[in-house]
């Protein structure tokens, strides 16, 4: 799915989910993880991948 369409069906702009895509953004609002979650119908754990680096508090 392209990033317009993907836009278009959630209503985000297409910066954020670039961002989001390009993973320039340190955090996901909760409206923006819930929209992705129902448009792909799936779960937060199923978008977010816990990574060793942020267990130590790296960025």
């Amino acid at each position: 799915m392209s990033i317009y369409r993907l836009a278009l069906n959630t209503n985000l702009s297409e910066m954020t989910l670039r961002n989001i895509r390009d993973e320039k953004t340190k955090g996901i609002d909760l409206k923006t993880l819930y929209l992705l979650c129902k448009e792909f119908n799936c779960t937060p754990n199923d978008l977010i991948v816990l990574t060793e680096e942020d267990e130590k508090g790296g960025q």
